[in-house]
């Protein structure tokens, strides 16, 4: 079992040198991170470092026949749309990294983005969504209306 690398890229000026993609092979997974052509067994194989939560992973092996859709892309898209739970990551990638480091790096994404999200809209009948108060109605407004039938 191989532990994540510790090439982590918060801003894409500062991403790792190299080719990106998005690889979609066989089995409905979709792969992003940085790629390359390696010979690999005596045949061609790609050499995928997937991204996760900002960091690349250690390396994995695709073979080029099980690929059916290979999509270059800068590092900023590739950063930009990596996996950030558990769950998005193909079973082979999880099996290849250290179970915890890699919780660790959901847990800290994860407050990473509490930290940055937007104040939530508040929804108030008069108002919605947060446009501010109504008006305070006038209590004596109601006996008016009433007086004039």
């Amino acid at each position: 079992m191989t532990n994540p690398e510790t090439t982590h890229a918060p801003a894409t000026d500062s991403a790792p040198p190299g080719d990106y993609a998005i690889v979609e092979i066989l089995g409905h997974q979709t792969l992003i991170g940085r790629v390359e052509d390696v010979e690999r067994f005596g045949g061609k194989m790609l050499r995928i470092e997937p991204i996760f939560c900002g960091t690349l992973l250690s390396a994995i092996y695709q073979g080029g026949a099980s690929i059916y859709r290979f999509t270059p892309c800068s590092a900023a898209i590739a950063f930009a749309r990596a996996p950030r739970r558990l769950y998005h990551l193909p079973e082979a990638v999880r099996a290849a990294q250290d179970a915890a480091a890699l919780r660790n790096l959901e847990a800290a994404a994860e407050a990473e983005a509490a930290g940055a999200r937007a104040e939530p809209l508040v929804l108030d009948v008069a108002g919605f969504l947060g446009r501010g108060a109504a008006e305070p109605e006038d209590p004596d407004a109601d006996d008016d209306a009433q007086e004039a039938f």
